[in-house]
């Protein structure tokens, strides 16, 4: 997968700034990463972080992952049976 380069964090790091875009935000703190190691793969969080603030398609989704549909199909139902998600 090549949505993030770099050290582990930058995932995590990804998710944090994209919830911070959120009406009630997410500052980036070292307490929020934590929490976010701890619910979210890295593969999760660097899909999370690529979800726009709007409805989005798979296909659409895909395309901004670098993901094959098949293979983001597989990790958002993951995501899903956790309660990261809703589809």
């Amino acid at each position: 997968m090549h949505l993030h380069s770099g050290t582990r964090g930058d995932a995590y790091e990804a998710l944090a700034s994209r919830l911070d875009k959120n009406v009630l935000g997410a500052p980036l703190i070292d307490t929020l990463i934590e929490i976010l190691r701890t619910l979210w793969t890295e593969s999760e969080a660097g899909i999370g972080s690529a979800f726009p603030r709007r409805s989005v398609t798979l296909t659409s989704l895909a395309a901004a992952t670098g993901l094959s549909e098949q293979e983001l199909q597989g990790h958002l139902r993951s995501m899903i049976a956790k309660g990261l998600v809703c589809d």
